[in-house]
């Protein structure tokens, strides 16, 4: 027997608000969830009693070769961070991909609150 908690199933309004903005549920765990779009990836936390979403994690842009790689600011500069290629600039397109994303993830799963 798992130690862990069963996972609750994906309520059919979330599923619905997911599928109008474009977001696809990759994971669905008793602790947390994993959601993707267009490559970029995000990790919410979940309370394993209820289901309920309570945060979520940044989001992680694409690298072609290395995998998803995160966003960190150095000075006024943004940066695409990955272990195995160090740091890359971000363009306009890639911070308003990242932003995007998480803001509307943020909606879907109630979190602006």
């Amino acid at each position: 027997m798992s130690p862990l908690p069963d996972k609750k199933p994906i309520p059919a309004e979330l599923a619905a608000k997911l599928e109008a903005a474009g977001i696809w549920q990759f994971v669905n765990a008793a602790c947390y969830g994993v959601f993707v779009r267009k490559g970029c990836m995000i990790v919410a936390q979940r309370d394993p009693d209820t289901g309920a979403y309570k945060s979520m994690g940044s989001a992680g842009y694409p690298l072609e070769g290395v995998g998803v790689a995160y966003l960190q600011w150095q000075d006024d500069k943004p940066f695409l961070y990955h272990k195995d290629c160090g740091l890359v600039p971000a363009t306009e397109e890639q911070l308003a991909t990242l932003r995007s994303f998480s803001a509307d993830l943020k909606a879907v799963l109630g979190l602006n609150e």
